[in-house]
């Protein structure tokens, strides 16, 4: 485990992570076509599922991660990966529809019409699922509530 500790302690050296996380980027956009494949999204995805289980076998790691406040943090880092992996898909489907002289999958889906009733009906939808959601969240995890503000301590 020591060995492992040490490999991604060397990565998360400011200038290294920096130079990589450069590169990466740079990679991506430059070689676009690659990185927009499914198998890439997966893989992706599977390996932040793998860095964060093996992760928790580390205790300090794991005390940072289940903290109720940094939660949502984890959950936001899949999310970064998966809908910047899905925005680059997107782009590189058009960029080809568009080479091809085909229109973009957007204009192709014009026979959709979203009237009030439907638009109303979805977002109420969304609208309980999220309160489901968030009474739950609130329940299983106990966040540590702030202090009361005191006025006669000013910043």
């Amino acid at each position: 485990m020591d060995a492992i500790k040490g490999f991604f302690n060397f990565f998360a050296d400011p200038r290294v992570f920096f130079l990589l996380t450069l590169s990466a980027f740079i990679f991506v956009v430059w070689r676009r076509d690659l990185f927009v494949k499914p198998r890439v999204g997966y893989g992706l995805q599977i390996f932040l599922v793998l860095f964060f289980g093996l992760g928790l076998f580390d205790e300090n790691f794991r005390l940072i991660i289940a903290k109720p406040d940094n939660v949502p943090i984890v959950g936001l880092i899949f999310c970064l990966l998966f809908f910047t992996w899905y925005s680059m898909r997107q782009a590189v489907l058009n960029d080809e529809r568009l080479d091809k002289g085909e229109p973009v999958e957007e204009k192709v889906e014009e026979g959709r019409v979203w009237v009030w009733p439907d638009l109303v009906y979805t977002e109420l939808i969304c609208l309980v699922l999220c309160s489901v959601v968030l009474i739950v969240w609130s329940i299983l995890l106990n966040a540590p509530l702030e202090q009361p503000a005191n006025s006669a301590a000013t910043p």
